[in-house]
């Protein structure tokens, strides 16, 4: 594995363990009617998953087809 997709995959795991971690115990109601910015980051933070899911090498992506590259991206 090149030293970017290293990169990226640990951006896709940082970032996919804060949404975890902000919605934890959360419904649906309140990202999208009550709680804006918590909303927001959540979807920020989906966007750079998928962002960095966009830049893996194909290489990386044909290693492990059991991975649903382009839903995440």
């Amino acid at each position: 594995m090149n030293k970017n997709d290293q990169v990226l995959l640990n951006d896709m795991l940082d970032f996919s363990r804060r949404v975890q971690k902000r919605v934890n115990g959360k419904h649906f109601s309140d990202l999208a009617a009550e709680d804006y910015l918590l909303g927001d980051a959540v979807v920020r933070a989906l966007e750079v998953v998928g962002e960095a899911a966009n830049h893996v090498t194909t290489e990386l992506q044909t290693r492990y087809p059991e991975i649903e590259w382009n839903s995440i991206i």
